[in-house]
């Protein structure tokens, strides 16, 4: 058998091995808040910001906050947990917000360590209300971040 061949062959077969344990480990997309509570893995769950209730407990690396989804209203509490990564300095100016984690029954909370926000952009920015621009500016202050 031609040496290429089998290292290409292995090399394939290699990939796949990584791509199928990648895959195993991922998080479920999507999931409706009435199926976080139940879920095992590590899902993403997305829903409107509720700005009133931002608590950053430690700088911009953990804080709580609500989610509700849209199509239900209901409410679901996310402890954010990210040493290694702030959350953004316009954090309160996010309309919605994807977080990713596990479910705490216990504590009856979503544990995420990593949150995608829907932000206003640049330009939006300069038409955000007074309460939201105060918001951020808060928030700002209290974690020891700076608007980009």
């Amino acid at each position: 058998m031609n040496v290429k061949v089998l290292v290409a062959t292995i090399t394939a077969v290699l990939c796949g091995i990584i791509t199928v344990v990648s895959l195993g480990n991922s998080t479920k997309r999507g999931v409706a808040f009435a199926q976080v509570m139940k879920a095992t893995d590590r899902v993403d769950v997305y829903g409107h910001l509720d700005r009133d209730s931002i608590q950053p407990i430690k700088g911009a690396t953990l804080v709580r906050f609500d989610l509700v989804e849209e199509k239900t209203s209901q409410r679901l509490a996310v402890l954010y947990d990210n040493p290694s990564s702030s959350l953004p300095a316009n954090f309160p100016g996010a309309s919605h917000a994807m977080a990713a984690g596990t479910w705490d029954p216990s504590q009856r909370v979503f544990h995420a360590d990593a949150i995608r926000t829907k932000c206003p952009s640049k330009y939006e920015e300069k038409g955000l209300d007074v309460k939201t621009r105060d918001s951020i500016a808060q928030w700002q202050s209290r974690t020891g971040q700076t608007g980009s």
